[in-house]
């Protein structure tokens, strides 16, 4: 395997260069502390030639970001969504046109979360040593056997790529491939621009009051914005444990007192969490969530019965039935909640 390390200004340029028509592209990073991927390597490349970018050196990335939107060339990923999101927040950039291997994979009907290992195993190659992620990708300089790791991860992108696709087009499937990467564009976006409530992500709400839930909506809000900020894990700022007893305190209590409590940047930002704490006891009480309840006979009926039509319709078009449907969907669904959308919509008209 050809691979070449870049760290300079001509050599960004050289690895851009690439005539192909698709890339492979792929990253190495950290995020073990940081609310944001930590870049530590860019992989840039094919079977002939893989180019390691470091982006921890000064360079322009301007070329980089114009090669990102070249029209004329694919750029190639597998499990894109995290190195969607570092091109995002650190390069202000995104791949256009793109194509993931994990998602073609699963749209022409295999599991919808095989690694990268199985699928080039699938095509026939040989397997990929996968026992180098978890490292330190920012220390410099990087071991030898961890450049020749990440460079594998690029190598035989771009003839799957490229083989997937013609299948696609043959299956007449390449417009959903295109709705998923749209899906997971539109989540990146909403990403960056803040657009979802942090609230969706904490479990154990159910257990809290009406008033509780106004103080822990003040505090996760707070926390996430602290977060962001300061490119702290949430779990770094407090955890989600302790805002939960947090919330159910009438009053302020001794947070070393408290289970969950660490230290470190909690006790930091003590006296701003206490600030919200003290807007979310005074804030009007919210609706308290409904405490979670076992279905009905007769939505676990129902349940039963558009599950058994998603997989009877999955099997038919060969298609994994947790990709046509995940769990949550089908209670959706059943409930009157939501629709089906897309081409899942298409597929599944004739079932519901």
């Amino acid at each position: 395997m050809k691979w070449q390390w870049v760290a300079d200004q001509p050599g960004l340029e050289q690895a851009l260069s690439q005539p192909d028509s698709f890339i492979g592209v792929d990253t190495e990073f950290v995020r073990e502390d940081t609310f944001w991927p930590k870049p530590g390597l860019i992989q840039i490349g094919n079977a002939e030639q893989v180019f390691l970018v470091d982006p921890l050196v000064e360079l322009d990335f301007s070329p980089f970001q114009r090669w990102m939107k070249n029209p004329d060339q694919i750029k190639v990923t597998h499990a894109g969504f995290e190195d969607l999101e570092l091109f995002a927040h650190h390069f202000a950039t995104q791949p256009s046109p793109w194509f993931d291997t994990q998602l073609a994979w699963a749209v022409l009907g295999g599991p919808i979360s095989i690694g990268l290992d199985g699928l080039v195993q699938a095509f026939g190659h040989a397997p990929l040593d996968k026992s180098k992620s978890r490292n330190d990708w920012t220390r410099r300089p990087l071991a030898r056997d961890l450049l020749d790791y990440a460079a594998q991860d690029v190598v035989h992108l771009p003839s799957i790529a490229a083989d997937l696709r013609q299948q696609l087009i043959d299956k007449d499937r390449l417009g959903w491939l295109m709705e998923e990467q749209g899906a997971a564009m539109d989540r990146i976006r909403g990403v960056m621009a803040n657009a979802f409530d942090p609230m969706d992500r904490v479990k154990g709400l159910h257990s809290l009051s009406g008033q509780g839930m106004a103080c822990m909506r003040a505090m996760v809000n707070w926390r996430d914005q602290t977060a962001r900020a300061n490119n702290l894990a949430r779990s770094r700022v407090i955890r989600d444990e302790l805002l939960l007893v947090l919330a159910d305190c009438e009053r302020w209590p001794d947070l070393a007192k408290l289970p969950g409590y660490r230290g470190g940047a909690t006790r930091r930002y003590a006296d701003e969490l206490k600030q919200h704490y003290d807007a979310g006891r005074a804030a009007p009480a919210e609706a308290a969530l409904d405490k979670p309840t076992r279905p009905s006979p007769q939505q676990k009926k129902a349940n039963q019965a558009l599950k058994a039509a998603v997989t009877a319709c999955a099997e038919r078009h060969g298609l994994a039935p947790e990709f046509l449907a995940r769990r949550k969907d089908i209670e959706a669904w059943a409930a009157a909640k939501s629709q089906p959308q897309g081409w899942r919509a298409t597929l599944l008209k004739e079932w519901l």
